[in-house]
């Protein structure tokens, strides 16, 4: 059976250790595409860091983000599937992770937004003003 499509991972695979796209690599995913397969990026990132990603190697069509948790359409800056955590068990996970890590600051993807709990005003978190500059939200995690 001939392939149809290659899907590739970002971090370690086609991306650069600075996050870049090597022009070699930009011609790899072209010579994918002029030889009439689909090229798919598949990645653990969320939504929202896809967009520099996609400036430098050209709109290729849908990512698979968070871990297969969302499929991002890039060419229109919206998600066109999302599959989230059931509440009972993103609550469970949440009163677990508090329990073992009391001084833990949780944080929450939730489409194309991130959001953090209030716990991270109190934290010496060193990027938390730019974060809040890209419009974290900030409000009880529970």
């Amino acid at each position: 059976m001939p392939f149809r499509a290659i899907a590739t991972d970002l971090d370690g695979t086609l991306l650069r250790r600075d996050g870049s796209v090597s022009p070699r690599t930009r011609a790899a995913v072209d010579a994918v595409e002029d030889a009439g397969l689909l090229f798919v990026i598949a990645t653990g990132r969320p939504p929202r860091w896809i967009p520099p990603v996609i400036e430098q190697l050209g709109e290729r069509g849908l990512v698979v983000c968070a871990n297969g948790g969302s499929v991002y359409d890039p060419a229109r800056h919206e998600l066109v599937a999302r599959h989230d955590l059931d509440e009972a068990a993103a609550l469970a996970i949440i009163d677990a992770v508090q329990a073992a890590y009391p001084d833990a600051v949780l944080g929450l993807e939730q489409g194309l937004e991130f959001s953090a709990d209030t716990s991270i005003e109190q934290s010496s978190f060193p990027l938390l003003q730019s974060w809040q500059s890209q419009g974290l939200r900030v409000g009880p995690i529970r």
